[in-house]
């Protein structure tokens, strides 16, 4: 007959020893895995934020310094991922701004000076027509225009019938000791033919460039008293 009750009990122990040094290399372990997983983390996060944070606050940075008006400030591009798109698509907007920034300032000063000089001009018609005679409405002309371009000195020559010489008729100064009207001039310009005044709608002369032209005209100009001019 079989009877259900065990015929022998094994019976194993472990010393309290080598419990406790498997307990402690156990947790020695699990610290083990802990500190590198810590780490493994610190390490992810720093490259992360190094790789995607760190640019993404620089770039806000920027844009705002950009949005308060500083149009000299560029997104650094550190990389060809999409953080470094988003810095090169910045760029390039603020670049387009500028230029346009740049283009309408100067579209408004150009509005403003042609709309100065369309006044000025205006208010030299004006005053123009309050003159009676030739010699009033020429001398309050080029009054107004040495007022307007802030000239030392304008006058106006006139030629003796087809000849290079002439005589100054006309003349408005800011000082009076410059005064030269009624001087006759040969060949104001140093010109060789009176058809070269016809060819050539205006001449300029800067101190710099008196070595370059004829010495009739450096004459000229010598005993005008002048430096630089306009001529038209």
């Amino acid at each position: 007959m079989i009877s259900d009750r065990p015929a022998a009990i094994l019976v194993r122990g472990t010393p309290e020893k080598t419990l406790n040094q498997l307990l402690v290399s156990s947790l020695q372990q699990e610290a083990i895995v802990f500190l590198l997983s810590i780490a493994a983390i610190l390490f992810w996060s720093m490259w992360f934020r190094r790789l995607v944070i760190k640019p993404l606050e620089n770039l806000q940075q920027t844009t705002e310094e950009f949005a308060e008006g500083d149009r000299t400030v560029r997104a650094e591009v550190a990389s060809e991922d999409e953080v470094g798109q988003l810095a090169i698509a910045f760029n390039r907007m603020a670049n387009s701004l500028t230029t346009s920034e740049t283009a309408l300032a100067a579209e408004a000063v150009r509005q403003e000076r042609q709309a100065k000089e369309a006044r000025a001009l205006s208010e030299i018609t004006v005053r123009m027509r309050r003159s009676l005679s030739s010699d009033s409405i020429l001398q309050t002309a080029i009054d107004e225009i040495r007022n307007f371009l802030r000239l030392d000195r304008v006058m106006v020559y006139k030629f003796n019938n087809s000849s290079l010489d002439g005589t100054v008729i006309a003349e408005s100064i800011a000082q009076s000791d410059l005064g030269k009207i009624g001087t006759a001039i040969a060949d104001l310009l140093g010109l060789e033919q009176f058809e070269q005044y016809n060819q050539q709608s205006s001449w300029s002369v800067s101190d710099a460039e008196l070595d370059r032209i004829s010495d009739r005209y450096r004459e000229n100009l010598a005993t005008l008293g002048v430096k630089a001019a306009i001529v038209a």
